[in-house]
């Protein structure tokens, strides 16, 4: 009888440590698929936020781009009309004709600077101060108009010396988009 004992106690024994054994084994396993899940998640999940910033940066520039060639078009007949090269009224006309094929969804580079390249913001705060200063004299001059001084030259040399300002402080704009999505 102790004969079986013995027997019993080393068959439970050895059960006992193998199956200590299999469990110890089974939670390294775990374990180990866990890390590597995680460290695989994070490079996904930095892969997909890489991929959203590029795309994201590529439309804000697109935008940035449309929304200043837009900008300039409007300066050009603004220029022409205070040269005297155009009427205040055909000014308008081409500004309307303008317009209705050059609409955009420029809120919308606001909020993609606010949301995604915060970095880039005084750049384009220059550049909305700069357009501030221009318009107010396309304002100036509107109002010298309507008052019936249609000579608009002198208005022209600081109008233009702002417009110069503004499209240097547009090109660093469009270059700070570049560099941050190059950096993403």
């Amino acid at each position: 009888m102790s004969e079986s004992y013995v027997t019993l106690i080393t068959t439970l024994t050895s059960a006992g440590v193998g199956g200590a054994v299999a469990l110890v084994g089974v939670y390294l396993t775990n374990k180990g698929n866990t890390a590597r899940q995680d460290v695989q998640l994070a490079h996904q999940t930095q892969i997909e936020r890489a991929e959203l910033l590029r795309a994201r940066g590529e439309e804000l520039y697109e935008l940035i781009d449309k929304w200043l060639n837009n900008l300039f078009g409007y300066y050009m007949v603004k220029a022409s009309v205070m040269q005297g090269k155009l009427s205040y009224n055909d000014g308008l006309d081409l500004e309307l004709k303008n317009g209705k094929t050059n609409s955009g969804n420029y809120g919308r580079i606001q909020m993609l600077i606010d949301v995604y390249f915060p970095a880039i913001r005084e750049q384009y705060d220059c550049v909305l101060s700069l357009r501030e200063a221009t318009n107010k004299h396309v304002f100036l001059h509107k109002r010298a108009y309507e008052r019936g001084e249609t000579d608009g030259t002198a208005f022209l040399k600081p109008f233009t010396d702002n417009q110069l300002s503004l499209e240097a402080a547009a090109e660093k704009l469009k270059e700070a988009v570049i560099a941050q999505v190059r950096a993403v």
